[in-house]
C-alpha cells in the first residue's frame, strides 16, 4: 500500500511542476504577444531617428515632435580657416511637406523582434521633403563669412615642375573657392535630415583643383617632359660648338589648361636664331689689279652661309620630344664661296 501510495505522490508532483511550468511559459508568452502588439504601433525602445530618441513614439508623435525641432533648427556652418557660423530654419521659412518616412520606418520594423531591441539600438535615418523661401536662403549664404570673395581662395592643380634637370610633380593646393550651387544643396539635404553641422570641406562645397598628384595626365605629362631633358644636341661647325642640353630645354617646357605638354615653338625658334648668329659667315670682299694697274675692291662676288632657322626650328621641334642624342651640324640653306672662287664671269667693265 505505501509503494502506490509514494507512486501517486509523484506523479501528483510531476504534474504540479508540468502546469508550473506550462503556465510560466503561457505567460511568457502572453508577455512576449502583448509587448509586440503594443510596440506594433510604436517604435522600439532603442531607436533614433536623425540622432533623435524616438523609443516608444507612435508616428504621429513623432511627426509631431520634428516639426518642434525644425522650428528651432540651427545648422552649423564649418569652413577652413574660419569662425563657425550659424544658419537657422526660421530664418528662411523651411518646412517639412511629406514625412511619410516615418510612416515606411514604422512599417519596416518588427514589432516581434523587441527582445532584440533590449540589446542592439536601432538607427533610422529619414529624409523629409521641404519647402523653403528661396530668396531668404540666398541672402542668408551671401552673409556667411566663408562666401566673401577675400575668404574665397582659387584652388591650385598639381603641376609639373622644373627641379635641377629633371620634372618632378609639384602636389596641387586646396582652395577655398565655394560651388555655391553645391553648396545650396548641401543645406537643404542637411536641413532635410535636421543634420546638426555641414563642414564644407567634407561635403566637397569647395571647387577642387582640375588636376590632382595622382592624376594620369599630370604624370603623363611629367614623363614626357623628362624624356625632352634627355636630349643632347651638339652643332659643330668650323672651330665653332653649341650644345642644346637640359639646361636650356627645361626653360622651353610647360603645359596647357588640359594638361597637354607644350614645346614651345616661340623659346626653340629663338635658339635657332642663336645658331644663325653663330655660323652664319658674310660674303668676302676681293681685291685685283685693273690692266691700268689699279687695285679694285669688289663685294658680291662670293656667298656667306646661312642657317636655315625656320627649317632648323621645325626640326627641333621634332627631336627634342624624341630625347634625341646626337653630333650633327645644323640645316644649312646657303653654302659659303670656297675660298680662291669667285661667282662673276670673266669680262668685266671699268
Amino acid at each position: 500500500m505505501k509503494l502506490f501510495k509514494e507512486n501517486g505522490m509523484e506523479i501528483l508532483k510531476s504534474k504540479k511542476v508540468k502546469i508550473i511550468i506550462l503556465s510560466v511559459i503561457a505567460t511568457l508568452v502572453v508577455i512576449y504577444l502583448g509587448v509586440a502588439w503594443y510596440y506594433s504601433s510604436r517604435f522600439l525602445m532603442g531607436t533614433t531617428m536623425n540622432g533623435a530618441d524616438c523609443s516608444e513614439m507612435k508616428v504621429e508623435e513623432v511627426e509631431e515632435y520634428m516639426k518642434t525641432e525644425l522650428q528651432k533648427y540651427a545648422l552649423t556652418i564649418v569652413a577652413d580657416n574660419l569662425s563657425n557660423e550659424q544658419i537657422h530654419s526660421k530664418d528662411f521659412d523651411i518646412r517639412f511637406t511629406n514625412m511619410s518616412a516615418i510612416t515606411e520606418a514604422m512599417e519596416a520594423q518588427n514589432a516581434f523582434a523587441w527582445p532584440v531591441a533590449l540589446f542592439q539600438e536601432r538607427k533610422v535615418e529619414a529624409t523629409f521633403d521641404v519647402a523653403y523661401n528661396e530668396g531668404k536662403l540666398d541672402k542668408l549664404m551671401e552673409e556667411l563669412a566663408c562666401m566673401k570673395e577675400e575668404n574665397q581662395k582659387e584652388a591650385i592643380s598639381a603641376t609639373p615642375e622644373s627641379k635641377g634637370r629633371e620634372f618632378v610633380i609639384k602636389e596641387e593646393v586646396l582652395g577655398t573657392q565655394i560651388n555655391q550651387e553645391k553648396f545650396k544643396n548641401k543645406i537643404v539635404s542637411a536641413v532635410k535630415t535636421l543634420q546638426s553641422e555641414l563642414n564644407l570641406r567634407e561635403a566637397g562645397c569647395y571647387v577642387p583643383p582640375k588636376f590632382l598628384s595622382d592624376d594620369w595626365e599630370v604624370r603623363f605629362a611629367t614623363k614626357l617632359m623628362n624624356k625632352c631633358l634627355e636630349t643632347k644636341i651638339t652643332y659643330r661647325l668650323d672651330s665653332k660648338t653649341v650644345t642644346l642640353d637640359a639646361d636650356l630645354i627645361k626653360d622651353w617646357l610647360t603645359v596647357d589648361e588640359n594638361m597637354n605638354f607644350v614645346l614651345l615653338k616661340d623659346e626653340v625658334s629663338k635658339f635657332a636664331k642663336l645658331l644663325g648668329e653663330t655660323y652664319n659667315t658674310s660674303p668676302r670682299t676681293n681685291q685685283f689689279k685693273t690692266p691700268t694697274g689699279k687695285v679694285a675692291t669688289v663685294s658680291g662676288a662670293t656667298k656667306g652661309r646661312i642657317i636655315g632657322t625656320s627649317a632648323e626650328c621645325d626640326r627641333l621641334m621634332e627631336e627634342i620630344p624624341q630625347g634625341k642624342f646626337e653630333v650633327r651640324e645644323p640645316i644649312i640653306t646657303q653654302n659659303a664661296t670656297p675660298e680662291g672662287k669667285y661667282v662673276w664671269g670673266n669680262t668685266y667693265v671699268e
